[in-house]
């Protein structure tokens, strides 16, 4: 299982890898991320003061990570249908949720390096405050967040199956998550309704896990036990619902979209 699962990781990081130049990995891995967030530090700093802003340009570059990480593993089912290859997955012998996580771990991967990178970068450029001695339960904390955003990815990902497009619905859930997860501002000040709303989408529960531990508050595990349980949540559901649209994809013949 081991070996198929590092045998996916390499058949997904050489096409992505195939499908960048210099020009367009440049803009899309180093000038966007970067321009992204430092747009929110000046929006943050401005708010909060430069001197206060850290735990909310980390968690912004948390946000930008783990979107990206669910966006990617979320269209990997609508590239199998528009490649043409959903009808090998769907005879395969082999778990079809495993061949997808294994798939999917090229993309957790480069969220890590994103982030870490990412993390150097604003902590020397930006003057962020950063203690290291928390880089263990931090990474811990990023894992889990980015595991469940990829489970969520295999939940929205799987209305791929039968849907000519899903990009109006993934980019809808980013702006989302995005306005009510509590990255540049305090998720007590929402409404009942969102704070609700936001608690059980991915990512929420562990920005504010991030902000407790950058503030060495013990309570940060609560949160991540939380941001834990909801990613098991959309795994299962993910695991159900991949099943019934795939037999209604083929009762319809729409396992191949060209």
């Amino acid at each position: 299982m081991l070996q198929r699962l590092i045998d996916f990781f390499k058949l997904t990081y050489k096409y992505e890898i195939a499908a960048y130049t210099k020009k367009s990995f440049i803009c899309s891995k180093i000038l966007n991320p970067f321009f992204q967030v430092y747009f929110f530090y000046l929006v943050t700093g401005m708010s909060y003061g430069f001197d206060s802003n850290s735990k909310y340009v980390i968690a912004n570059v948390i946000l930008l990570v783990c979107s990206s990480v669910f966006i990617n593993v979320g269209i990997t089912l609508v590239r199998e249908r528009v490649f043409g290859t959903l009808q090998y997955l769907e005879v395969s012998r082999i778990n079809n949720m495993l061949i997808l996580f294994g798939k999917s771990l090229y993309f957790l991967f480069d969220g890590l390096i994103s982030f870490f990178v990412g993390l150097g970068i604003i902590t020397i450029l930006f003057r962020i405050e950063f203690p290291f001695d928390i880089l263990l339960p931090y990474f811990i904390l990023v894992v889990c967040v980015m595991l469940s955003s990829c489970t969520f990815g295999l939940l929205l990902g799987s209305f791929g199956l039968v849907l000519k497009d899903i990009n109006f619905l993934f980019n809808s859930v980013i702006y989302l998550i995005t306005l009510i997860c509590g990255a540049n501002f305090s998720i007590q000040s929402l409404p009942m309704l969102l704070r609700w709303l936001a608690h059980i989408l991915p990512i929420t529960n562990g920005i504010q896990s991030s902000k407790l531990l950058i503030e060495s508050d013990k309570g940060w595990g609560c949160y991540l036990v939380v941001e834990l349980i909801i990613m098991v949540i959309y795994y299962l559901l993910a695991t159900f619902l991949f099943s019934k649209l795939r037999k209604k994809a083929v009762i319809e013949a729409k396992l191949d979209l060209y």
